[in-house]
């Protein structure tokens, strides 16, 4: 489980720095990581689908908006939106909603409701650590290390360092949440299907027998 100064200090590690002692420590390269901390999870956050950050809401059509031209309702965007996986028009959310536009704050769709699946950075989800899986806590201490980089070390070589190391940790990060969305909704396999079957028919044997 990963907390706010273990994710310091990995950074720090990232940039040849020594560890905090603490969040309250004195000095530069604290006060760089607390301004650019929030920034660097907003970044990993928008690059990648997580899991663990997606939320889905339901949006009724606000009648203060005026829809764009060619639509009949107007949506307003969550403040907790980073970036959208799907809009449906059903709450099963199994079906993506055919036709709609978006600008900077809303969505413009032809039905009263929508049913919006996103990444968001609310406490408990895209900022809850807690629920932070490794690799991305990794991902995020290195993308805040090369925020910060420069400025803590004045060294352009170890920068370029932090900028390559936090580019490999968040491919890395994404691979291993997407391998675990496919594994999660994978089809069952031949083998298992049969012995499935096999069981199912057997207890329906024993059913017919008693």
């Amino acid at each position: 489980m990963a907390d706010k100064l273990s994710v310091y200090n990995e950074a720090l590690r990232y940039m040849s720095q020594r560890s905090l002692a603490s969040l309250t420590e004195e000095g530069k390269a604290r006060r760089a990581l607390d301004r650019e901390y929030n920034n660097a999870i907003d970044d990993v956050l928008a690059d990648s689908l997580w899991n663990f950050a997606m939320k889905t809401v339901e949006i009724s059509a606000d009648t203060d908006l005026d829809p764009v031209f060619g639509f009949q309702n107007a949506f307003t965007r969550p403040d907790d939106f980073v970036r959208l996986v799907n809009i449906s028009d059903n709450e099963a959310a199994d079906t993506d909603l055919p036709r709609f536009d978006v600008d900077k704050d809303n969505w413009y769709a032809d039905v009263e409701k929508i049913y919006v699946k996103y990444i968001s950075n609310d406490s408990a989800y895209g900022y809850s650590i807690n629920d932070w899986p490794r690799p991305f806590a990794s991902a995020v201490a290195a993308t805040l290390a090369a925020h910060t980089c420069y400025e803590i070390t004045g060294d352009k070589s170890i920068r370029n360092d932090c900028i390559v190391i936090a580019r490999d940790k968040l491919s890395a990060a994404s691979r291993l949440d997407a391998m675990e969305e496919r594994v999660k909704f994978s089809p069952m396999g031949s083998w298992a299907q049969s012995r499935l079957s096999g069981r199912r028919s057997a207890s329906t044997r024993r059913g017919v027998r008693d």
